[in-house]
């Protein structure tokens, strides 16, 4: 199996967010990519820029961070033209690596929007080498939020602007070299564009130090925690219902977070992201981790803020 590491460049409105099309509101202007072998060694390159055709103008923003023009891209390949030569070259065995999830989002989102007749495997499994950092460095740092940043973090050589695709794709393939990938990459991620549609399609994963569950699609947020299986807390070691410490709760509609005790394997802080497909469907995603009394009381502590702020709301004067 190859690693395809990529990444995209994209435009957006720039006449401002209101004036977007909801459907696209980034539209990629160019992809990047190395194809790496099981060694982490290059293959080959794969590089195209992309001719727009929502977002004929370049956002100030574009122009700035690429240095890219608007005749810079006139005269090469529409989007439906490139990611199919792109998805070509990448071959039949391979897996997709990028820096963050927004790009194997955004592939998706433009493959839709353009009538490109290709679907990923379900689900698709790709490494998000940004996270993968995370884990290995796991020194209190700040957070490697840039691929720039974990350039400079790791001491490796800057000889490429940034924010060109395949620069930045091979950056994030030295990245990887840096780590121990071999071990991290049981850290795999799960894309979630295309949330499961069945229960039988439902993910659960146990990684090392955690545990994921993805739910299917419901029609709201009210019916996704009606479901017995949305709402239970479960043992990340054993997968035994847990007795709940701290019952779920939320200090705004997307986030929920809860605590369990279980009898054989201890306590465990729980977290819940609700989540919204491209059609307006919820899903969510819940993280089980093993926890101790020190993370049990944070929890406790959180949810004694909420009450505060909920209070002190309730008694303002109008």
């Amino acid at each position: 199996m190859n690693y395809i590491i990529f990444d995209l460049e994209w435009n957006q409105c720039p006449a401002g967010k209101e004036k977007e099309n909801k459907r696209l509101p980034f539209e990629i202007i160019e992809i990047g990519a190395v194809k790496a072998d099981e060694h982490l060694q290059i293959l080959d390159r794969f590089s195209t820029l992309i001719s727009p055709q929502v977002y004929q103008k370049l956002h100030y923003k574009v122009r700035e961070m690429s240095k890219l023009t608007s005749g810079d891209l006139q005269n090469c390949p529409d989007f439906k033209t490139a990611v199919t030569d792109f998805l070509t070259w990448c071959g039949t065995d391979y897996r997709f690596c990028t820096w963050g999830c927004l790009d194997i989002m955004e592939l998706q989102r433009n493959l839709q929007f353009f009538k490109v007749k290709h679907r990923f495997a379900q689900p698709l499994i790709y490494y998000d080498i940004q996270k993968l950092l995370h884990l290995s460095v796991d020194d209190g740092s700040q957070p490697l939020s840039s691929l720039s940043h974990a350039v400079e973090y790791l001491g490796l050589e800057i000889s490429q602007p940034f924010h060109r695709a395949v620069h930045d794709a091979e950056y994030t393939l030295q990245v990887m070299q840096h780590m121990d990938f071999a071990y991290w990459s049981q850290y795999y991620s799960i894309d979630t564009y295309y949330a499961p549609s069945t229960k039988s399609e439902e993910i659960s994963v146990t990684f090392p130090t955690y545990s994921k569950y993805i739910s299917r699609k419901f029609s709201s947020r009210e019916r996704a925690f009606l479901d017995r299986e949305v709402t239970s807390m479960r043992c990340h070691i054993c997968g035994c219902e847990m007795q709940p410490l701290i019952p779920w709760f939320s200090d705004n509609p997307r986030l929920y977070y809860g605590a369990g005790l279980c009898r054989q394997h201890g306590l465990h802080r729980l977290k819940i992201k609700v989540r919204k497909t491209f059609n307006n469907k919820t899903f969510i995603i819940k993280i089980t981790v093993p926890t101790d009394a020190s993370g049990i009381q944070a929890i406790r502590l959180r949810q004694e803020q909420l009450r505060e702020r909920r209070k002190e709301k309730r008694h303002k004067p109008d």
